[in-house]
């Protein structure tokens, strides 16, 4: 059985996500939100599922993302990537997006992808995917990695109004699917 989940992306107006391997934006109230809607509450846990080029893209000291079950996919063999249960955050290594959605135990209430590009595209045309919360930046940044097309798919249910820090303007956005 699989885990229905949410995907949690920032994207710029033309769904840019990355560029070079990074963010191209610094705006600490995006990364204040994501970690308020991917943490699990004191009764309740969480679950992160990211590609190993998202996990390379962490910054060490932040590795794993604490209080979240971390579950990276990657085609590398588990015996050349280090795992385990390190510092306040737990580390798994899977092969698949099937993989990870039906390895969950039922400690595991709410389920994210959160990157990257090619684990999106996956993850969004899969029915277990039922909401989107996205952080949408205001302009263009010369991404060379895009968030696919999912207007077709989802409705928008929840916005906020536009913010502004470290010189972009942004909003958050939930969308469910139609």
């Amino acid at each position: 059985m699989t885990h229905d989940f949410a995907i949690v992306v920032a994207m710029d107006d033309e769904r840019g996500i990355g560029r070079g391997g990074q963010l191209p934006w610094h705006l600490p109230g995006d990364l204040a939100q994501f970690r308020r809607v991917t943490r699990g509450s004191a009764d309740s846990t969480s679950a992160v599922i990211m590609g190993r080029r998202t996990w390379d893209s962490l910054p060490p000291r932040f590795r794993p993302l604490p209080g979240r079950l971390n579950v990276v996919m990657s085609r590398q063999s588990q015996a050349s990537v280090s795992s385990g249960d390190m510092g306040s955050g737990r580390v798994i290594w899977v092969g698949s997006l099937v993989e990870a959605l039906s390895g969950f135990s039922s400690e595991v209430d709410r389920v994210f992808v959160i990157g990257g590009g090619q684990i999106y595209a996956e993850a969004l045309i899969r029915p277990e995917c039922r909401e989107l919360f996205v952080t949408h930046v205001q302009g263009t940044y010369g991404c060379d990695v895009h968030f696919p097309a999912f207007a077709h798919q989802f409705e928008e249910a929840e916005t906020s109004a536009l913010q502004g820090e470290e010189g972009a303007r942004y909003r958050f956005a939930k969308y469910r699917r139609r």
